[in-house]
């Protein structure tokens, strides 16, 4: 009787010892937390920190003067799925009294629903509008599963894009083999239209046979044509001899008549290079002749590089691309200086060499011979600037088809320019004489598809934002929120995996049982 008296005793002092310890640390975290909550002291473990803002965002939602509204539109339904988002835009109404998220069931709240409509236009279902009622914009955010983690850059862009209650145009040139919507990861132009978008312009496709016109104040966009523009060519001439502006991205495929088009401003790429230039250079030939539209052409070739170039599983070419950066994009200009800044790099593929007939270039006799060819075109002076650049002693050309072999004399290979600004004098015909005509190419039409846009580690969306905005005389572009929030996740090889499969499955199980064993058995 004496030992079960003494045995509960022992279990009781045990369990009381239990007991306070847990008290004292139940007592120690709750201080803890409650100092933690009263310093405001957080930590955002959500996969995709939705909790935590961007500078640039948080900068963007101070600058608001005017009231913005974050109009969420889903049923009830969704509320489930759609609660990370809905997260997100409370922390980022909170930044700012401007800015007021209210939410509209389309079942729920027909009438309400009605009156947005009647405002802003048909809504799409499930999706976020940003909406300034100052001018009666509303920017377009769609609902899906990868909004979560761009939730921050769509909300930026936004406000970015209605701060302007006329934002500028770009007319997308469609229907010659352009990168186009839903065209997949070579042709598709998805990501460059929406980056456009969020930096503040607007996108109209243009198929001139039924618009009839290029809008004189737009930009003309022309991103990789493929096959004759036809008719269509003489709008495009028209608008560029008018004075407007122009982004023009080509690579070997360019149609031959584009090419000659831009041969006749000094512009040689593609197909567009004169079988005759040497010799006209050197003095035996004319210029206007090899410049006119009726000019024999070299077969068009493309850049390759020895070692300036990716490879990887996200290259389907592994040497038919360049990679530049550093020294190889122009620190002076507006179109590349923030690409630079960036510390990213520029991935161009199948890159088509861009050269440019400057009269500055040449002595004074082959200057005469050029300024007096251009005068003969019509083509008006202009000055122009170097934008990108192939590696010296490292790269050099070849055809599509031609094997991939170095030159002998690669180390004595000059740098082969990839990209020009080029900014003329206008007409005193043109309808828009009051500025001058800025035009900027590149010589790679995948350099804006999807497939390159999609891998936000290269600064391509960066460079085509900035390039159009310099074309269209806009200042420099405002900084958007990070591109994306990626999800955490850990890249480990079939070695990790089994290894990490044992240790769950197999040792942590082992170690348990064995603890257990022990204390059993010393109690026992």
């Amino acid at each position: 009787m004496a030992d079960s008296v003494k045995q509960v005793a022992s279990w009781r002092a045990r369990l009381g010892r239990l007991g306070g310890h847990t008290l004292l640390i139940m007592v120690v975290l709750a201080l803890i937390v409650a100092a933690a909550d009263r310093s405001k002291i957080t930590w955002d473990w959500s996969a995709d920190h939705r909790f935590s803002l961007s500078p640039a965002l948080v900068t963007l939602l101070a600058q608001q003067q005017d009231p913005i509204e974050l109009v969420s539109i889903w049923p009830i339904e969704v509320d489930d799925r759609a609660k990370p988002i809905m997260d997100g835009l409370r922390i980022i109404a909170q930044q700012s009294p401007q800015i007021r998220l209210r939410h509209i069931d389309p079942l729920l709240h027909k009438p309400t629903l009605a009156a947005f409509e009647t405002t802003y236009g048909q809504a799409s279902i499930p999706a976020i509008y940003v909406v300034r009622p100052a001018n009666k914009r509303a920017f377009h955010i769609p609902v899906n599963p990868a909004t979560r983690f761009v939730l921050q850059r769509e909300i930026g862009g936004a406000l970015i894009s209605l701060a302007e209650s006329k934002p500028p145009l770009i007319s997308f040139l469609q229907g010659h083999g352009e990168l186009r919507p839903k065209g997949g990861a070579d042709d598709g132009a998805d990501d460059l239209i929406r980056s456009l978008e969020l930096a503040g312009f607007r996108v109209h496709l243009s198929e001139l046979a039924r618009d009839g016109k290029i809008e004189a104040a737009s930009l003309l966009l022309i991103a990789g044509a493929t096959t004759p523009l036809g008719s269509d060519l003489a709008l495009v001439k028209t608008h560029l001899a008018d004075g407007g502006a122009a982004l023009i991205l080509g690579d070997d495929r360019m149609p031959s008549d584009l090419g000659a088009l831009l041969r006749g401003r000094g512009i040689l790429m593609g197909p567009s290079l004169p079988a005759e230039l040497p010799t006209v250079l050197n003095g035996t030939g004319d210029f206007t002749t090899i410049l006119s539209p009726a000019a024999t052409s070299l077969p068009p070739r493309i850049v390759v590089s020895m070692r300036q170039h990716l490879v990887g599983q996200n290259a389907a070419f592994p040497h038919h691309n360049l990679l530049l950066s550093g020294e190889l994009m122009n620190p002076q200009h507006a179109a590349t200086q923030r690409a630079l800044t960036s510390g990213q790099s520029i991935l161009s593929p199948w890159s088509s060499p861009v050269q440019l007939l400057q009269p500055k270039s040449f002595d004074d006799a082959t200057r005469q011979r050029l300024q007096s060819a251009y005068a003969t075109l019509g083509t008006q002076p202009f000055n122009s600037a170097i934008l990108l650049q192939s590696a010296p002693a490292d790269s050099w050309v070849k055809e599509r088809a031609a094997a991939l072999l170095a030159p002998a004399e690669l180390d004595q290979q000059p740098a082969l320019p990839l990209g020009w600004a080029v900014e003329s004098l206008v007409g005193s015909d043109s309808v828009r004489d009051e500025r001058s005509a800025r035009l900027a190419v590149w010589g790679s039409r995948q350099a804006a598809s999807d497939g390159v846009l999609a891998q936000r580690q290269f600064a391509n969306a960066t460079l085509l934002i900035d390039a159009a905005r310099w074309c269209l005389h806009r200042d420099r572009a405002t900084a958007i929120p990070d591109a994306e929030t990626k999800v955490f996740r850990v890249d480990a090889s079939d070695t990790m995996l089994l290894w990490l499969a044992a240790f769950l499955i197999a040792i942590v199980p082992c170690v348990c049982i064995g603890v257990a064993i022990l204390t059993w058995w010393d109690r026992r």
